[in-house]
């Protein structure tokens, strides 16, 4: 029999999920199916997405999006309208509050224009559900109000009910108790003469008669509910029920009665697969492990509350979660982990303002700096508890104040200490008056439970002693059977064929047996031979994973995660380092990678290039360079590396990991590389300039005298020898021209003389002269004639003489306008022509814009900057920027 029950008890638990996961098919299904009507389609995905918002908010509001996009596009207002409905709930849940009133405030719109006066009542209760997550009562009751008087006008008596609901849950949190039972009262009324549950009214009686502190009646309550809950089936209420009443005993030092209806609680939202109410239940059993001393266990159970609302994206969860953890990490003295995980709770408790939870992540803060010996910033953090806290929420205040006092002890300060200390015993008395009354009734608890546990144990023993005269009456009855087998031993003939057939089945199923022994021993060492597998595949497995973190130590490369679909990034701590900052001392995203870019231009480009990689379906992976700002101001080179990791049906990107390297040194040594290469160019090019100007230019020359010495004599010559004559002086005289072009050109003698103003000057002079379509102007502000560091002046003087080149021969330019410009800390040129333009991508195809490179390689030589803006048919702007520093 008990074999039996164990067996349906399995078959329930296994095939319950199953209907489930049938139903969403059959949705799915309906959907798929192209022969169904529009409008039966969107219902059925529709209700897919509702299915998936207490197990999975992601996919909920993805659904919810595509119902909405189908039943826009085939116009079904019914259904644009429930889809929305769905929105607003995934991201109400997710605490995304503005966003969810901005869907409300549309869907608001739309109804008055429709004149829907159902959906105007809707949408005021869900501004006053955000205004109540926003603690702000006053207006939240109004909108309340605002939503009974429309559903009146509806003789909607369901609606009122659940608006006075509310409210009375609001009085709650405004203290106002009288308020909140008259609304609860009203609410249950209505409910009974609609002839439906009252149980959601009740419980919150039940918690507002713990409020008062009128705890019996509360469990009294909670109690009643269950019963109700578990006689009906429903077990997510019951569930509910479970935690309710063991937040009482806990709150009453239960501790038995607390862990068994916690652990009811749990079990049953496993078998429902609530996760929020499993993020719920794992967080309480970890907060009370730590009570009971049980630092192991409470972290484990803290770390898969953690994971569960991560994956719901339950912020409000998430934050108590590493609250909690980062607490226990103080204590075991993880530093690193305990300032990251109070960090991000009192980011995210603020991103959602959750007043309580920022108070308590500010002492939590408090706390860790008071481990580590930073007493400013303890005193910072427990002060912003204790004013976050004052006039809300008594025990923080109470544990900030005492924080404060012991600080303020240690430091001498006597008057705040005095200060802090009054405070704390006010509280304390306070919370202690309370405290001696649960006491009271715990005891009076434990004494019914001890009552009740006695009168259970006799009525054990009284059931026991009734079955002990039962089998007393069967043995009687069993020896009055045996006399009577005696008796028909006479038909031992027909009994002994029916033995012979009997012991035949027990060989036969003493023959099954020992089959099934053989196959249960080769089981089990089946099992074994795979349990030693899955051991060698963990250790193999912990191996790569430590090597791969030693790996990444020894490299001290950062890693980041990027959830594209989220737009939500996961950093290591190495990126943090690199750039000169604590680990995760800022926040995880790529704002705060853009932030630190030094280029403002590069910045708007990456994050032009990030959004389409966001959005397009191509291979393209990540590879980028740029500069940071490190926290003390200095700049260093990163190297940025991705690769997609994931995708969704469509092929778009879901997902991509990569690294973050410094590549500041491997810069330096490429810029010293090229700063080396031109320097032997540029003195090479001035000995050459040198020898064709005191060698050849000078044989040239005095050939040229001799030549013109000899032309007085051509009258004495033929004809011919003339024509010969006159040929060979026009080439000599060209070549000397040519010659002392290919000097000039190789290193400008006005730069070498006089500098690289005079050099600029020359140079568009000749163009100005030589060009007859094309004007160049030229300003500069330099005082003097020359710049100290002779490698600027040439660098500045190749850019204009490449840049001014490329205009005459593609531009088709009517204006130049030049500017050279002498600032406190760089030096600035820019060129600007009016020209033709061209396509700066097609430019940087392979063996393309070879002109523009030489220039890069330049300015990475002195750690210069260039930007080049051009447009088809706008022109071409130049600009170069050289710190005067190098």
């Amino acid at each position: 029999m008990r074999h039996s029950i164990t067996l349906v008890t399995i078959t329930i638990l296994l095939v319950t999920p199953c209907f489930g996961q049938q139903h969403l098919d059959s949705l799915w299904n309906v959907w798929e199916d192209k022969k169904q009507s529009n409008e039966i389609r969107v219902k059925a995905l529709t209700e897919y997405a509702k299915k998936y918002n207490k197990t999975n908010a992601d996919s909920s509001l993805f659904y919810a999006e595509k119902a909405y996009d189908f039943a826009y596009a085939k116009g079904l207002e019914e259904y644009k309208v429930k889809s929305k409905r769905v929105i607003w709930s995934v991201y109400y849940k997710k605490g995304d509050f503005d966003t969810a009133n901005r869907i409300n405030t549309e869907a608001f719109e739309t109804a008055i224009q429709n004149g829907d006066s159902s959906s105007i009542a809707l949408a005021y209760t869900r501004f006053g559900l955000v205004t109540n997550k926003k603690y702000e009562y006053d207006s939240t009751i109004v909108y309340y109000r605002k939503a009974i008087e429309v559903s009146k006008a509806l003789n909607d008596k369901e609606q009122v009910a659940n608006n006075l609901n509310n409210i009375g849950i609001v009085y709650i949190y405004k203290n106002d108790y009288p308020s909140a039972e008259a609304c609860f009262e009203q609410c249950i009324s209505l409910y009974e003469e609609l002839g439906m549950n009252t149980t959601a009214s009740s419980t919150n009686l039940a918690l507002l008669k713990k409020r008062k502190g009128d705890l019996s009646m509360a469990i009294e309550l909670f109690q009643k509910q269950l019963a109700y809950h578990e006689k009906n089936g429903d077990e997510a209420s019951a569930a509910t029920d479970h935690i309710n009443i063991a937040s009482l005993h806990y709150d009453l030092e239960n501790k038995e009665q607390f862990l068994e209806h916690t652990y009811k609680a749990l079990e049953l939202n496993e078998k429902l697969n609530n996760k929020e109410g499993l993020a719920k239940v794992l967080a309480n059993l970890g907060e009370a492990s730590v009570k009971y001393k049980d630092q192991d266990k409470a972290l484990e159970y803290l770390n898969r509350s953690l994971l569960i609302s991560e994956e719901i994206g339950n912020k409000a969860f998430i934050g108590r979660a590493l609250r909690e953890i980062g607490k226990i990490q103080i204590h075991l003295k993880n530093y690193p982990e305990a300032y990251k995980n109070l960090s991000r709770s009192l980011t995210i408790s603020e991103e959602i303002n959750y007043t309580l939870g920022v108070a308590m992540a500010q002492r939590g803060m408090g706390l860790y700096y008071k481990a580590i010996g930073n007493t400013k910033q303890a005193l910072a953090y427990f002060n912003k508890s204790l004013e976050t806290s004052r006039n809300r929420f008594i025990a923080e205040v109470r544990d900030a104040s005492f924080d404060l006092f012991q600080l303020y002890d240690s430091l001498g300060n006597d008057k705040l200490a005095l200060e802090s200390y009054k405070l704390y015993v006010s509280t304390n008395d306070s919370i202690q008056a309370i405290d001696n009354k649960r006491a009271i009734i715990g005891q009076e608890f434990k004494y019914e439970y001890e009552k009740k546990a006695l009168k259970d144990s006799i009525y054990f023993e009284s059931q026991r002693e009734i079955q002990k005269a039962t089998l007393e009456k069967t043995q009687n009855q069993r020896q009055t059977l045996f006399v009577i087998l005696l008796i028909v031993l006479g038909f031992s003939g027909i009994l002994f064929n029916r033995i012979r057939f009997i012991k035949k089945q027990k060989n036969t199923i003493e023959d099954q047996n020992q089959e099934l022994n053989n196959l249960n021993e080769n089981l089990e060492q089946k099992v074994e031979e795979r349990t030693q597998k899955i051991v060698e595949v963990n250790n193999n497995l912990k191996v790569s994973d430590e090597r791969y973190k030693y790996a990444l130590d020894a490299s001290n490369d950062g890693i980041w995660d990027w959830n594209v679909k989220s737009d939500t990034i996961k950093f290591s701590s190495a990126i943090y380092t690199m750039l000169g900052y604590a680990p995760y001392e800022f926040e995880e995203s790529r704002e705060e990678i853009y932030k630190r870019i030094s280029d403002e231009n590069q910045r708007e480009v990456l994050k032009e290039n990030h959004q389409k990689l966001m959005t397009e379906g191509n291979d393209k992976q990540l590879l980028d360079e740029y500069k940071m700002k490190k926290k003390d101001g200095d700049t260093i080179w990163i190297q940025v590396k991705g690769k997609i990791v994931e995708r969704d049906t469509e092929g778009k990107p879901m997902r991509m990991v990569g690294t973050h390297i410094d590549i500041t040194a491997d810069k330096k040594r490429t810029q010293e590389m090229l700063e080396a290469v031109l320097k032997t160019e540029n003195i090479e090019r001035s000995r050459i300039s040198r020898d064709i100007h005191d060698g050849l230019q000078q044989t040239l020359t005095i050939a040229s005298l001799n030549f013109q010495t000899a032309k007085k004599e051509l009258n004495k010559l033929g004809n011919n020898a003339k024509e010969k004559f006159e040929l060979g002086w026009n080439y000599l005289q060209d070549s000397i021209k040519e010659s002392r072009v290919v000097a000039h050109s190789l290193m400008p003698k006005a730069i070498i003389d006089f500098g690289v103003i005079s050099a600029y000057e020359s140079l568009i002079d000749q163009m100005d002269k030589s060009s007859e379509s094309i004007t160049f102007n030229f300003a500069h502000n330099f005082k003097q004639e020359r710049i100290e560091n002779q490698q600027i002046e040439i660098t500045l003087y190749r850019i204009l003489q490449e840049s001014i080149n490329n205009i005459i021969k593609y531009s088709k330019a009517e204006n130049v306008s030049i500017q050279l410009k002498d600032y406190d800390e760089m030096y600035m040129l820019t060129i600007e022509d009016d020209g033709v333009g061209f396509d700066i991508q097609k430019l940087t195809e392979k063996n393309k814009g070879l002109g523009f490179q030489s220039m890069r390689n330049r300015l990475d030589a002195i750690n210069g900057f260039l930007e080049i803006d051009s447009r088809i048919g706008r022109g071409t702007t130049i600009l170069v920027e050289i710190n005067k520093s190098m």
